[in-house]
């Protein structure tokens, strides 16, 4: 084998080496996934929203997590609720970047049915002792004692995503346009492992 037959052969299995290596990052980026809850936060610490989130997370199994705190609606929460998702995940350059997920009208109606699904919102809400699983929600102050996340994988939410941390802005706002509600939300998604 003469030199140049060898420079071939090394070239052809760096090729095939780094197409493996690709190959295989790239299966671990998207899959199977268990939301890994960092921290939940108001937009706004100034500001009084009509409706509000207090959730504090607790490690419970090695792939779930425990919610308590509470939730305060000084208005019913109700299908006249407009809610807007921004998703933010680390750029190409590493800088944070905030991306719309969607928009949803009638917002009670669709959390319940096409998001959590209709068990993981009747555990959430009978876990959180709000008086009644149907919409709307009624005023008032509701503490939790203690919702199991694993109840996330019987919802409707999508069952492979890329892993990765994200950020997502959660706002709601009543039939004027205005700002009744917003929460941050930071998460880990992880594979399986």
């Amino acid at each position: 084998m003469n030199i140049l037959d060898s420079m071939k052969t090394l070239i052809c299995l760096n090729v095939i080496f780094d197409n493996t290596l690709f190959v295989k990052t790239q299966l671990n980026l998207f899959g199977p996934y268990w939301i890994n809850f960092k921290q939940f936060r108001l937009c706004e610490s100034s500001i009084d929203y009509p409706i509000k989130f207090s959730i504090t997370i607790l490690r419970d199994t090695k792939f779930s997590q425990i919610f308590l705190g509470n939730i305060s609606l000084k208005q019913p929460f109700d299908d006249h609720i407009d809610m807007s998702i921004m998703l933010g995940k680390y750029d190409s350059i590493g800088l944070w970047k905030e991306h719309p997920l969607g928009y949803i009208r009638n917002t009670c109606s669709i959390l319940k049915s096409e998001i959590f699904g209709e068990n993981t919102w009747n555990q959430f809400i009978n876990d959180f002792h709000l008086p009644s699983t149907n919409c709307p929600l009624p005023k008032g102050h509701y503490a939790s004692t203690g919702f199991n996340t694993s109840l996330f994988r019987m919802s409707k939410l999508p069952k492979k995503f890329f892993y990765g941390k994200y950020t997502s802005r959660v706002s709601l706002y009543d039939n004027k346009n205005s700002l009744i509600g917003c929460t941050k939300v930071s998460i880990e998604l992880n594979p399986f492992t």
